[in-house]
């Protein structure tokens, strides 16, 4: 067997730390990548949790209302205003999480549309039994 020549050494030595460093700025490369996408995950779950917050929060007023309907405590008056609040900010939240998308901004519109008329319902069932002195 022939002994290996310097000249081939030094260029078996010289490819493996080409590969090396090949397969760092890989690595490196797809760190990136993961990273990206770990932001992307994270937005989109902040997005989910504004979303169940606005809807539970919603669904919270409705109980508070129907509360109020039956036994007429002034006090879940109060305690409807302060949801309210909670709904409009957790949209308020949405809205700037999805600044960037147009079609959920067109959603969200609507959702605070829809809130806002869901508020003038509840100012109309709360008059009924104000006005009748009830």
């Amino acid at each position: 067997m022939k002994p290996v020549s310097g000249r081939f050494l030094k260029f078996g030595i010289f490819l493996v730390l080409v590969a090396i460093l090949a397969i760092i700025f890989i690595v490196m490369l797809e760190s990136n990548q993961v990273k990206r996408a770990t932001a992307v995950v994270a937005h989109t779950n902040d997005i989910l949790f504004q979303s169940e917050q606005a809807l539970s929060t919603t669904r919270k007023t409705k109980v508070v209302l129907r509360d109020y309907i039956l036994t007429g405590d002034q006090q879940q008056l109060q305690i409807l205003d302060k949801t309210n609040e909670a709904v409009f900010t957790s949209i308020k939240k949405l809205q700037t999480l999805t600044a960037g998308n147009p079609s959920q901004q067109a959603r969200i519109d609507s959702l605070l549309l829809y809130m806002q008329k869901n508020i003038e319902f509840a100012k109309r069932v709360i008059a009924v039994p104000q006005k009748r002195g009830i």
